[in-house]
C-alpha cells in the first residue's frame, strides 16, 4: 500500500488518467482555455504534464539526488509536437514506476523518499490535471472517490506542512481550507468525486 492504495492500482490509474488526459488535450486544441487555471492553454497543459513526467521518471529512473541534476527539455514548438512529447514522457514514467520497487530509495521533497512516493504524487497530479483536460474539451469527468481521498491524505500529510515556515514546524493543524485559486503558476482545481 502507498497512501491508502495499492501500487497496482495507482499505476492504473496513472496509465489511464495520462492517455485520457492527453487525449483530452488534443480534442480540446491548442488555444482551447483551462478553466481552473486561467493563464493557460491545453497546451500549456500539455507542457506541464509532460515536463513533470519527464523530471518525475528521470528522479526514478536515473535515480536523481534533486532538481538542480536534472536538465530540462525545450518546450517543443508546435502543439501536435508538445502532446507527442507528453505522451513519451508518460511512458517514460511509466516505465520507470513499473520496473521500480516502491520501496526503492529516491530523492523526493516529500517525507516519503521512495519510488512510491513518486508514484502516488504522479497518479494524483495526473487524475486533477485530466479533469482541466476534459474541461477543456467541454466534458466532464470524476475523479475515483478512492483515489480523490487518498489525494486529500497526501494534501494535508505532505502539501500541507510546506505551507509556511510556522506550519513546517509543527503538526498538520486540525483544520484547514484548500486552495481554492490558481497561485504560483499552478492551479488548483476542484474536483468532482465519484463512488463508482
Amino acid at each position: 500500500m502507498i497512501g491508502d492504495v495499492d501500487a497496482d492500482r495507482l499505476l492504473g490509474s496513472l496509465r489511464r488518467d495520462a492517455a485520457a488526459l492527453l487525449a483530452a488535450v488534443r480534442a480540446a486544441g491548442p488555444d482551447a482555455a483551462v478553466p481552473w487555471c486561467p493563464e493557460w492553454t491545453a497546451g500549456d497543459l500539455a507542457w506541464h504534464i509532460g515536463e513533470v513526467h519527464e523530471f518525475w521518471g528521470r528522479v526514478v529512473a536515473d535515480r536523481l539526488d534533486g532538481p538542480d541534476a536534472d536538465v530540462q527539455s525545450p518546450r517543443p514548438e508546435t502543439f501536435d509536437d508538445t502532446v507527442t512529447f507528453a505522451e513519451s514522457t508518460a511512458a517514460a514514467l511509466l516505465d520507470a514506476l513499473e520496473s521500480t520497487d516502491p520501496a526503492t530509495p529516491v530523492w523526493t521533497w516529500g517525507s516519503d523518499k521512495t519510488a512510491g512516493f513518486v508514484l502516488r504524487r504522479m497518479a494524483h497530479e495526473t487524475a486533477v490535471h485530466r479533469v482541466d483536460a476534459e474541461r477543456s474539451a467541454g466534458r466532464d469527468h470524476a475523479i475515483d472517490a478512492e483515489l480523490a481521498a487518498d489525494g486529500v491524505d497526501e494534501f494535508l500529510c505532505e502539501f500541507l506542512v510546506w505551507a509556511d515556515d510556522a506550519t513546517a514546524r509543527s503538526p498538520v493543524p486540525s483544520t484547514c481550507t484548500a486552495p481554492t485559486s490558481p497561485a504560483s503558476g499552478s492551479c488548483a482545481t476542484p474536483a468532482t468525486v465519484s463512488s463508482s
